[in-house]
């Protein structure tokens, strides 16, 4: 087993400044919104001993297809180191580049004992700070990663067309032999002459119930369109001097409407200019025309002539 030098655990140690819970806050609140409940891909290592908090520790290298994952480990550490000032914390998380360790980021964990060394799906549950000075990254082991550690000799071209026709041939003798069996055994427990006269003597039945209840649905049908049309016949008879006298109504309501609205938008006639009559004509009075009496005379006398005034 290889320890970790004092520069590498230096490297990842940093410390909280006077304002301890409000620095404490931020790098949990950051990790948690970076990290949790993240999947990836890595490979469990043996336990190292950290001197810094005097315990052992899983180490989880990650792979390096795990780029995502990667960056939001770097500006994480790079966060950390920022609000960090002293040498009294451990983070589990480390870069690479140290001799002791894989060259790839790892998470430093406390996993229950018993997993088997290699490559698993882990799961990031959460990111706390331990009081024995430790900022932890909690991980889950979902399932570990199968790898094909053989792999088959190549057959022949020849060998392996001649084994698929022989599969073929006899998976054809083995589909042929089936549905020779199936055809058997339906003539043989279904389609048996006591079953034919009970399938044809249902099938008559059938048809004759059906032929029956189509000649009762055409009489009711019948009965019910002649007694509808003989009541809406009367129905119409009934409703149409209402209707003509409504009709009527709404007739001369139309008319007065529009009389209503002719004279509303019927222009105004002018007035006529009157004759003016000169005031020295007005005074004039027709003289009357002189009559002439004739005085019958009596029996005896002539003509009398009476003259006029």
């Amino acid at each position: 087993m290889v320890f970790p030098s004092k520069e590498d655990v230096n490297s990842s140690v940093s410390s909280l400044d006077s304002d301890f819970n409000v620095n404490e806050r931020r790098i949990l609140d950051l990790g948690k919104q970076l990290l949790k409940h993240r999947f990836f891909i890595g490979t469990l290592h043996e336990k190292y001993r950290v001197e810094k908090i005097n315990a052992y520790r899983d180490v989880i290298s990650i792979d390096d297809n795990e780029r995502h994952l990667i960056e939001q480990l770097r500006d994480y550490l790079a966060h950390i180191i920022r609000f960090y000032s002293q040498e009294n914390w451990w983070v589990g998380i480390t870069a690479p580049g140290k001799n002791s360790l894989p060259n790839a980021y790892c998470l430093w964990v406390d996993l229950p004992s018993g997993n088997v060394l290699g490559r698993y799906w882990f799961k990031i549950r959460s990111v706390r700070f331990q009081k024995n000075g430790e900022l932890i990254v909690v991980v889950k082991i979902e399932r570990k990663i199968e790898e094909c550690l053989s792999t088959p000799s190549p057959k022949p071209l020849f060998k392996t067309i001649q084994a698929e026709n022989e599969n073929f041939f006899v998976t054809f003798e083995k589909g042929t032999e089936i549905i020779g069996n199936s055809f058997r055994n339906f003539f043989a427990n279904v389609a048996t002459p006591k079953n034919i006269k009970e399938a044809a003597l249902f099938l008559g039945l059938l048809v004759v119930a059906c032929v029956t209840g189509l000649f009762e649905v055409m009489k009711f049908l019948s009965e019910f369109l002649i007694k509808f049309m003989y009541a809406w016949s009367h129905f119409v008879k009934a409703s149409l001097p209402i209707l003509q006298i409504i009709l009527n109504f709404m007739e001369n309501i139309f008319k007065v409407l529009c009389t209503l609205i002719a004279h509303m938008f019927k222009p105004q006639h002018q007035q006529q200019p009157q004759l003016q009559v000169d005031p020295r004509y007005s005074a004039y009075r027709p003289v009357r025309p002189r009559y002439i009496t004739y005085n019958r005379p009596s029996s005896r006398s002539g003509v009398t002539i009476t003259e006029l005034n």
